[in-house]
């Protein structure tokens, strides 16, 4: 027989920084973030936060537009920002939609899709994927794939003096892929790419 607990609902959250960057500086004194677990709704298409967050993090107002749920339609909605979501290293831009019948904050579907994050199986929660970084996609070769992953294992020599990850994968067919990620927002990845096609010449930009 069921328990109680069995039959409650049980939501995916994923631990972010919702950050105020007060009209883009990041000063002490003009910044508001929070810490917080926020819960994962892929009903909801946008960055949903009650009255309560929207006060504590002090954010803006931008507008006022017209939304629809499953429960009401053409509902006048304001909008609140600038304002970042800081996730596994990774930042990401978001609008937030002041919601006052909301007690929690929830995460939708746009901005998930922006982040393209991988499930955490161990902790039950979401994390940074390889395509959540900035990246590009490259053709290569089948045969130049060994010159990559052979006894020298170029892929970890990058990732360490580069500080990027690389992925092989195929598209189908014959067509093999080389994505190069970047571990942070100030890499050059076609510079990167430079480096990797003196190993691999048949490196080709998608």
């Amino acid at each position: 027989m069921a328990n109680a607990d069995e039959n409650e609902l049980s939501w995916l959250e994923v631990q972010v920084c919702l950050i105020n960057t007060a009209a883009g500086t990041l000063a002490a004194d003009k910044v508001n973030m929070i810490n917080m677990k926020i819960k994962v709704d892929t009903g909801c298409s946008e960055l949903a936060l009650p009255t309560s967050l929207v006060e504590q993090l002090k954010l803006k107002y931008v507008d006022t537009v017209q939304v629809s749920s499953s429960t009401d339609n053409n509902v006048r909605i304001d909008r609140h920002g600038r304002m970042l979501i800081f996730l596994d290293g990774q930042v990401y831009e978001a609008t937030a939609y002041r919601m006052p019948s909301l007690d929690s904050a929830l995460l939708g579907l746009k901005t998930l899709l922006a982040m393209k994050p991988d499930f955490d199986w161990h902790n039950n929660s979401l994390k940074c994927s390889i395509l959540s970084f900035p990246s590009k996609r490259y053709y290569i070769n089948f045969n130049d794939i060994c010159k990559l992953i052979g006894p020298e294992d170029k892929i970890d020599y990058f990732s360490k003096e580069h500080d990027v990850k690389i992925q092989v994968t195929n598209e189908g067919g014959s067509k093999m892929l080389l994505i190069v990620c970047a571990n942070r927002l100030d890499i050059n990845i076609d510079q990167v790419a430079q480096t990797i096609q003196h190993f691999v010449p048949s490196l080709k930009p998608v």
